[in-house]
This record gives C-alpha cells, sequence and structure tokens, in this order.
C-alpha cells in the first residue's frame, strides 16, 4: 500500500488528468441518462423535453392503446407493441428525426431493431417511462389520441 501512495505522489499530474477526465464522464453519463437499453441510448425525462423542444424529436409510446388513452405524452405517437411490424411506414416520415421509444424494454427493443434495418438511425428511448415523465412533473395528456396518432 505504501508503494501505491508513493506512486501516486510521484505522478500526481497523471493522475490528477486521470480524476478530471472520470469526473466528465460521469458528468456526461448523468446528463444524457447514461444506461443504454439493448442498443438504445437512455434518456432522462429533462433530456427528453429538450430534445422535443430542440431537436424536433418524436416520442414513440409502445404500449397499449388503453395504457397510451390513459396517459400519455402530449404529441406522442402509440405503436402498441402487437403493430410493431407494421409500424415502419407509419413512422417513415420521420427518419430524419429523433425518435425516443417508450415503454417495456423488450418492446423497445424489437421496435429499435425494426427501425435500425429500416436505416432509421436517431433512435433513443426513455426507460423511466410515462411514471418517470409524472414524476419529474412533466404533463400528460389522458382520454385522447394525439393528432400525430391518427395520421396514415
Amino acid at each position: 500500500m505504501h508503494q501505491f501512495f508513493q506512486f501516486v505522489a510521484e505522478h500526481w499530474v497523471l493522475w490528477s488528468v486521470l480524476l478530471v477526465i472520470l469526473i466528465l464522464i460521469i458528468g456526461e453519463e448523468q446528463k444524457t441518462g447514461g444506461a443504454m437499453i439493448g442498443r438504445l441510448k437512455n434518456m432522462s425525462p429533462e433530456l427528453v423535453v429538450d430534445s422535443i423542444n430542440h431537436n424536433d424529436a418524436i416520442v414513440v409510446d409502445v404500449r397499449s392503446a388503453d395504457e397510451y388513452v390513459a396517459g400519455h405524452i402530449i404529441n406522442s405517437i402509440n405503436i402498441p407493441a402487437a403493430d410493431i411490424e407494421k409500424s415502419t411506414s407509419k413512422l417513415s416520415r420521420y427518419k430524419k428525426k429523433p425518435l425516443i421509444l417508450m415503454g417495456a424494454p423488450n418492446h423497445l427493443n424489437k421496435l429499435a431493431k425494426l427501425l435500425g434495418e429500416n436505416n432509421f438511425e436517431r433512435l433513443y428511448c426513455m426507460s423511466a417511462g410515462i411514471d418517470g415523465w409524472k414524476k419529474a412533473g412533466y404533463p400528460v395528456n389522458k382520454g385522447v389520441k394525439s393528432k400525430r396518432s391518427k395520421k396514415k
């Protein structure tokens, strides 16, 4: 143990650089939500709002129609898990925009794989789901499907 402290003392500049790099990495991971869900980068509700406001991101909710109507993010698109196979044509007009997928992780991965095979590149997820969205204090729409969901 004494040799370790001696090494640190003799190479304090290297250890300082390492510490700064670790702090930057940890800060960036916390800022973006950090985790990956399968192939998808996870976003916090705050980062989702920022992406919607500044990058014109689209939220795709893969919960059932009943769950969606009970409470969903305003202007999100509902694609129930049972309809994932038919979803690419419904989302094709959004290929150039960031898509934020929300729902059960197994459904998100299935949709992400399908969209990736169809050249959608900007795919993210919000694993916190609608409960995390509400907990962060953001509004939800209840009782109606969004206008985007009705478009063919």
